[in-house]
């Protein structure tokens, strides 16, 4: 019969996991949020589906992102509604 040996994990390596598990999911959030904003439904289900530890995310958003930002003309990249102003009727008396 053979024999299970149990060796517990170095702290080092489980810190360092948990670095990345939690550097993955920031970025994974903020390329998602901006994604589901923009309309982006390519981007946003490529980012949902693969796990690339934040580059595909970082790379959505300061170059696909911030290049369709320019070309629209807005910061953010999304068009705001402007809101019609009152027009003042001049009334002569």
């Amino acid at each position: 019969m053979s024999e299970i040996y149990y060796t517990p994990l170095d702290p080092a390596l489980l810190f360092t996991i948990a670095l990345i598990v939690v550097w993955s999911l920031l970025w994974k959030a903020l390329g998602l949020w901006h994604a589901a904003r923009r309309g982006n439904a390519g981007w946003f289900i490529a980012m949902l589906f693969l796990n690339t530890v934040g580059i595909l995310e970082i790379i959505y958003l300061f170059g696909v992102a911030k290049m369709r930002s320019h070309t629209l003309g807005t910061d953010d990249g999304i068009k705001t509604k402007k809101k019609p102003t009152a027009k003042k009727s001049a009334k002569k008396k």
